[in-house]
């Protein structure tokens, strides 16, 4: 869930998804420049600048822009502070109740929608007029951007509904599964710097199907990870349907080690 994109800078730690998946994350943003960097995974970090996303690993930068065809099988492609399946936006009821996050006053709203399949839920939100709440309802807005236009994954439709009731307010928790931990000052302008040229990993999608994905992306559980998807097939989609030639296969084993060099340093061995 995101909001209307306006000019803000700061900087935040949230808290989002569940169980296993739950991680923190630390955000900085500016403009149209964000960058994330996950607690714990050091060397890694995700760079959002001028409408593109790119995975940092140690001074490798790969534009994530180039992999749209694996990243259309993602879980989930980007912190969310909302649900992710609103089909249709029924209400948002405001209660008496009143919660201070981070240090921002909120009042707690009752958010009533229905998923894809036609199911009913209910969640909590808490939302705030505090203007360091709508500077990072910005921020995951430049995010949410970046990889819908990456995946071809519309928005849900019910979001432009809620995106009107929130007006100028930003969420300060939803449910269990996304929190403000912490607001900070505005980021230095080098922290949305690339350290290097971008890489494109070269014609994932013309090696034969699905690209591969290491093994660390796929089982470290967080958000950043969910970003490359589900469970991949790493050879197996890729030489079914033709007859494997010496170059295909030095060409597969080319990429594999280019993604577990980058991949690896993000979501750990």
């Amino acid at each position: 869930m995101t909001c209307a994109v306006t000019s803000h800078a700061g900087s935040a730690v949230v808290e989002s998804g569940a169980g296993a998946d739950r991680q923190r994350a630390a955000l900085d943003y500016r403009g149209d420049r964000l960058r994330v960097d996950v607690q714990g995974q050091a060397g890694g970090a995700l760079i959002v600048r001028e409408g593109r996303a790119y995975a940092l690993a140690e001074g490798m930068v790969i534009d994530l822009g180039g992999m749209g065809g694996m990243l259309g099988q993602m879980q989930q492609g980007a912190i969310s502070a909302g649900p992710d399946d609103l089909a249709r936006y029924i209400g948002l009821e405001r209660t008496t109740r009143k919660e201070t996050i981070a240090g921002a006053a909120g009042t707690v709203h009752l958010l009533r929608y229905e998923d894809g399949a036609g199911h009913p839920h209910s969640e909590e939100l808490v939302l705030s007029a505090d203007v360091r709440a709508r500077e990072l309802a910005d921020a995951l807005q430049q995010m949410a951007l970046a990889f819908r236009n990456m995946t071809g994954k519309a928005e849900a439709p019910g979001e432009a509904a809620l995106r009107q009731q929130l007006g100028n307010q930003g969420v300060l928790r939803y449910g269990s599964e996304f929190r403000v931990i912490s607001f900070g000052g505005q980021p230095d302008a080098a922290r949305f710097d690339l350290p290097s040229a971008p890489q494109q990993i070269p014609a994932l999608g013309s090696i034969g199907g699905e690209a591969a994905v290491p093994e660390a992306a796929n089982n470290d559980g967080g958000w950043l990870g969910r970003v490359l998807g589900g469970k991949a097939q790493r050879q197996q989609d890729r030489i079914e349907g033709r007859t494997e030639s010496e170059a295909d296969a030095a060409t597969d084993r080319t990429v594999d080690r280019v993604l577990d060099k980058a991949f690896g340093k993000i979501f750990g061995d």
